[in-house]
């Protein structure tokens, strides 16, 4: 039954209600005492049979109205993405009274609510709300529709954050080790996106099945050593940022293979004349088939090959000017595995001239020793020969006999 028409029984029965009361007013005029005191009894007892009535009416369609009302669906939860949000719910318990579902949000603080969207069917339990701002926080919530319309009862407030999704870091160098690997990278972080940091995975079967590392890696870092890796297997390596929203893209997969090699020992540049003579000791890894000989213009940040020499050679010349350069010696197994000494470095321009000077200014001190030398020599020579030839004048003359 209808609201409007309880309330159409409710006219009529106030309408009868005022009716008794006025022909009691008027016996009561009329002063018919006796009669009137057993009517007044009898108009009091129908007087609250009539009001208990019009209560009991007048609850009746408020109750029959709220319970046609479908109970609100429960287990709201949301995912936060680019610009949107994506809801998921249980259905409401009074499935038969449900038309369907209407979502509300809120960017206020849930102070003021607007409708996003809205589904016709009962049996819905998801949605997505699109165009959002990134960096703004919402609140949504789900009431179920009853049959007629009428808004049921409201869920639980679920609270977003929409962000748009990291873009994938870029691995710039990949450094085996000893059970180890080592990776650098480069990352850009989104307008308004929140980084709660890394998550990195590595695959032993060239990326078929991923596992993830078992430490989070922060969000300020761009360098990470996983360790505990076995030696001689090639692991692929992928990395990408987190948000409180979930994982961004992940970068290219890089692989490397940890290895068990030794690095070159006692790097020692001594400059020359001519540039600088490189020394080291040699790995103490069987494995070490051969030595790179490395330079750096730029404090280590990027290196360029010399040359590679033999496991058996532990020094090297260079020529050329050695002003900032410095140098390293990575030792090479036969997998192309490198391990590096630490870098070394060479005179700077200044003590490299003075150097140069210095050998160039004992010149004009080694050009007179040696003339002395000479003139030494030269001088003992004649003196050699003049005795041997005053000698033999003499042993001549001593022939003659004096007659």
């Amino acid at each position: 039954m209808s609201t409007k028409r309880w309330a159409n029984y409710i006219g009529v029965i106030i309408f009868l209600e005022m009716r008794t009361f006025r022909a009691l007013l008027i016996r009561i005029a009329l002063w018919q005492s006796s009669d009137v005191m057993h009517e007044m009894k009898v108009a009091t007892r129908g007087t609250y049979a009539l009001l208990a009535a019009l209560l009991f009416l007048t609850i009746a369609p408020l109750c029959a109205h709220a319970a046609d009302l479908p109970r609100h669906p429960t287990s709201l939860t949301g995912k936060a993405g680019d610009a949107q949000i994506s809801l998921q719910w249980s259905k409401s318990p009074d499935v038969t009274l449900t038309s369907g579902y209407l979502v509300e949000i809120s960017d206020d603080g849930a102070i003021t609510w607007s409708t996003a969207a809205q589904t016709d069917r009962s049996a819905a339990t998801s949605t997505t709300i699109d165009g959002l701002k990134n960096g703004t926080t919402y609140n949504v919530r789900v009431l179920a529709l009853a049959l007629d319309g009428a808004r049921g009862d409201v869920s639980d407030i679920a609270t977003l954050t929409p962000q748009q999704t990291p873009n994938a870091p870029v691995i710039t160098e990949t450094t085996p080790g000893d059970r180890e690997i080592s990776i650098l990278w480069t990352f850009d972080a989104p307008q308004g996106a929140s980084i709660s940091g890394f998550v990195l995975q590595y695959s032993k079967d060239g990326g078929v099945v991923w596992k993830k590392g078992k430490r989070k890696i922060p969000a300020a870092a761009r360098t990470w050593t996983m360790s505990g890796l076995d030696n001689g297997v090639e692991y692929t390596m992928r990395i990408a940022a987190t948000t409180l929203n979930g994982v961004g893209k992940f970068s290219s997969a890089e692989a490397a293979q940890p290895f068990a090699i030794a690095e070159a020992t006692t790097l020692k540049v001594s400059n020359t004349d001519s540039g600088a003579l490189l020394t080291w000791g040699k790995s103490a890894s069987m494995k070490v088939i051969s030595y790179n000989v490395e330079k750096s213009a730029d404090d280590g940040a990027h290196w360029k090959l010399i040359k590679s020499v033999p496991a058996s050679v532990t020094r090297f010349t260079y020529r050329g000017d050695v002003a900032n350069l410095i140098f390293r010696i990575g030792a090479v197994d036969a997998l192309g595995n490198k391990v590096y000494t630490v870098a070394d470095r060479g005179l700077d321009k200044k003590s490299a001239d003075a150097v140069r000077v210095n050998e160039s200014g004992n010149a004009p001190l080694k050009y007179l020793l040696a003339a002395v030398l000479l003139l030494l020599l030269v001088g003992g020579a004649w003196m050699l020969g003049y005795r041997r030839g005053r000698q033999v004048m003499v042993d001549d003359f001593s022939d003659f006999e004096v007659k």
